[in-house]
């Protein structure tokens, strides 16, 4: 037996142990100080002023994933592709991202100019925008995933979602206005780059000197832009309705509908931590039986869609009590909210399936037609909808949406009827 290969192979599992380790551990803060530091604050500000506050962070957020421009893989596979010129990517990947945020930072304000009446909002979007220049910063984290040295920005987040956290929880005891919630989300952005650009330039050089290389940037703008759509139009489909509701309805019809939305966002981490910690046996049994990927795809498929039903179930049957519990009787109108949305619930274990599937079938630009499609319906439905209906017509477009685009969408074309099949795996015995 060779010790020294078996040795090399131990420490790189152990390695890669650790770096997934950390990963987790991250998540699990961030769920953590995310849930109940907002339901703190959702119940401190009051369904209007909450409404205002997650209007604004959701478009806020809508522009710093584009300016991110889905560069964080392409970097990490062209570090690991040519480590001769890592620092080079890095500063291409920041300069890319830089130009970006200068330019959606410009049309941010210039969206606020023409679209909202209110001087207050306008000055919160200009706050929360300036978290805009700091998201550059984070191609870092991309050099120290490739480097599988997750530990040193996991460190650096989870000290921030700390702070972060212990900020707003001030704010709250103390009787702070709105307004400072915006310097959080902004602070939250400096302090985070702070870290990881000083964890990193204390055992690497600085990229910052390389010179500007326009065909590198071409190079990485063109490989990342499949995946910077599918990202904005997967957040603006669990995002922007509420955008839309805070432009037709009122800024409280926002707080209403994002108490019931980001409850069933909790209800969805089942089939999201399942999926996650499943798929890499799902990629190995592809690699070298056909048969063994396939009936690992059936077992994701029905443990996510029973257990998802079972969960939509008890959210709906509940959703009463949920809502009073978590964030009081003045959020009673996200009760019909909760229980619309908890359909949702089952929906999005189809999606884990599916999106896991076109992954390992290597079909990404497909998925990126399909996310372009799901927001342009949603986007029409929405329209014609929520004056209608109000909150109500944006859970059913949301519902309707899902059910076409997380279930029906792969039986309409030969090449993803594999997929279909499978998602529709539940209702059968054996394979």
């Amino acid at each position: 037996m060779n010790f020294k290969k078996l040795l090399v192979s131990n420490q790189g599992v152990k390695k890669y142990f650790h770096n997934t380790l950390w990963m987790f551990l991250t998540y699990g803060l961030r769920l953590f100080t995310g849930f109940f530091v907002g339901l703190w604050l959702a119940r401190y500000l009051g369904p209007t002023e909450y409404g205002i506050y997650n209007y604004v962070i959701s478009l806020t957020t809508i522009f710093i994933t584009i300016a991110s421009f889905g560069t964080i893989e392409i970097i990490v596979k062209r570090i690991l592709h040519s480590a001769e010129k890592e620092y080079e990517v890095l500063k291409t990947g920041f300069d890319l991202r830089l130009l970006l945020s200068l330019i959606l930072f410009l049309l941010l304000w210039l969206y606020a100019y023409l679209f909202e009446t209110s001087s207050e909002v306008q000055s919160f979007i200009l706050i929360s925008s300036f978290a805009l220049f700091f998201q550059p910063f984070e191609v870092v984290d991309s050099f120290f995933r490739a480097k599988i040295q997750v530990r040193k920005s996991s460190i650096g987040r989870m000290a921030q979602l700390v702070i972060s956290s212990g900020t707003k929880v001030s704010l709250i005891v103390y009787g702070a206005p709105l307004k400072w919630f915006y310097f959080v989300f902004v602070g939250d952005a400096a302090f985070y780059s702070a870290l990881i650009l000083v964890a990193f330039l204390k055992e690497n050089k600085s990229f910052f000197s390389k010179t500007f290389s326009t065909s590198l940037m071409k190079e990485i703008a063109s490989e990342s832009f499949p995946l910077m759509v599918i990202a904005v139009t997967s957040l603006m489909l669990a995002r922007f309705d509420l955008v839309m509701i805070g432009n037709i309805l009122t800024k409280s019809d926002v707080g209403y509908y994002s108490a019931g939305s980001k409850t069933i966002e909790i209800g969805t981490l089942f089939s999201v931590l399942i999926s996650l910690s499943l798929y890499p046996a799902i990629l190995n049994a592809k690699k070298t039986d056909a048969a063994l990927y396939m009936k690992r795809m059936v077992m994701l498929n029905r443990l996510l869609v029973w257990g998802g039903a079972a969960l939509a179930v008890l959210v709906y049957f509940n959703a009463d009590l949920i809502v009073r519990l978590l964030f009081g009787v003045k959020y009673s109108s996200s009760v019909p909210i909760l229980k619309l949305l908890s359909f949702n619930i089952l929906f999005i274990s189809f999606y884990q399936v599916s999106y896991r599937w076109y992954l390992s079938e290597n079909l990404q630009k497909l998925m990126m037609y399909k996310t372009l499609c799901a927001v342009t319906f949603n986007i029409l439905l929405n329209f014609f909808l929520i004056p209608r209906y109000g909150i109500n017509g944006a859970a059913v477009s949301s519902i309707i949406t899902s059910f076409i685009f997380h279930f029906l969408f792969e039986s309409f074309f030969k090449k993803t009827r594999e997929c279909f099949r499978i998602n529709t795996s539940f209702l059968r015995i054996g394979l």
